[in-house]
C-alpha cells in the first residue's frame, strides 16, 4: 500500500521548500533561519519573518485534490476540471506542471490580502523584516509584473478592514505592511522591495529546484522518497 502524504506534511514540505529557496540565493538572511507558525519561516537572529502560501486559485486547489493525485510517486499527467478551468497537470516528486485553458489559474491579489490580514492580526509574530513567499509555478512574467504594479503604490489596498469603515481605515493606515515579497516560478524567483520599489528576478536550474524538493522533502518526512514510499 502506497504511504500518503498528510495535509500537513505537505504543507510543512512547501514551506521547507521555500525555505531552501530562500536559503539559495539569501544565505547572508536564512543561514539560520528555521520553520515556525505564523509566520511560518524565521531567523531570530536577523529578526526576519517569512509567510509563505500558494497564489493557485482554490477551485483549482480544490480540483487537484479531489484527483487524489498527491502521492508524489510517480510521474503522470491528469485532466482536473476546476470551475471554468481546465488544467493539464503533469507532476514529478510534488512539482506541479500546469497548463490552464479558458481561464487564469492564479490569484495574486487575494493570496497576497489573505497573508497581509494575518500579518497585521493578534498572535502573529512580527519582527523586524516581514516577508512574503508565494508560489506561482507556471505564473507567467507579465501577471507578475501587473500585480506588483497593482501594489506598488498601495502595499495595504486588499487590507480588507481598510475598505469597511472609519475605524478599520484610521487601523489600516498603522498597519504593518510585508517588507519583500518573493515571488516562485518554475525557472525564476522575483524578489520586490516594497520600501525601494525594486524588483529582482533570479533564474533557477531544474537541476536545483530537483535537489532543494529532494532535500526538502527528506527535512520534513525524515526519509528519501524512495524509502518512504517503500515502506
Amino acid at each position: 500500500m502506497i504511504r500518503k502524504v498528510t495535509s500537513i506534511e505537505r504543507k510543512k514540505f512547501e514551506e521547507e521548500r521555500a525555505r531552501r529557496i530562500l536559503l539559495e540565493y539569501f544565505p547572508h538572511k536564512f543561514i539560520e533561519s528555521e520553520l515556525s507558525e505564523r509566520p511560518d519561516i524565521i531567523n531570530l537572529k536577523e529578526s526576519v519573518g517569512v509567510e509563505v502560501t500558494d497564489a493557485q486559485l482554490q477551485s483549482v486547489q480544490q480540483g487537484l485534490s479531489r484527483s487524489g493525485i498527491l502521492s508524489w510517486e510517480k510521474e503522470y499527467e491528469s485532466r482536473v476540471y476546476a470551475g471554468s478551468a481546465t488544467v493539464m497537470l503533469k507532476e514529478r516528486a510534488g512539482i506541479h506542471t500546469l497548463r490552464a485553458y479558458y481561464a487564469n489559474t492564479y490569484d495574486f491579489s487575494k493570496a497576497y490580502g489573505k497573508k497581509l490580514m494575518a500579518l497585521n492580526k493578534e498572535g502573529y509574530q512580527r519582527f523586524c523584516e516581514n516577508d512574503l513567499f508565494i508560489f506561482a509555478w507556471l505564473a507567467d512574467e507579465c501577471s507578475i509584473l501587473s500585480f506588483i504594479e497593482e501594489i506598488r503604490f498601495d502595499p495595504m489596498q486588499f487590507y480588507t478592514p481598510c475598505r469597511t469603515n472609519k475605524q478599520a481605515i484610521a487601523e489600516c493606515v498603522n498597519g504593518t505592511a510585508f517588507d519583500f515579497l518573493y515571488l516562485f516560478t518554475e525557472n525564476s524567483l522575483y524578489e520586490y522591495s516594497m520600501k525601494n520599489q525594486k524588483m529582482n528576478r533570479y533564474d533557477i536550474k531544474q537541476q536545483q529546484i530537483n535537489r532543494i524538493t529532494e532535500e526538502s522533502f527528506e527535512a520534513i518526512m525524515g526519509m528519501n522518497r524512495a524509502d518512504f514510499f517503500s515502506a
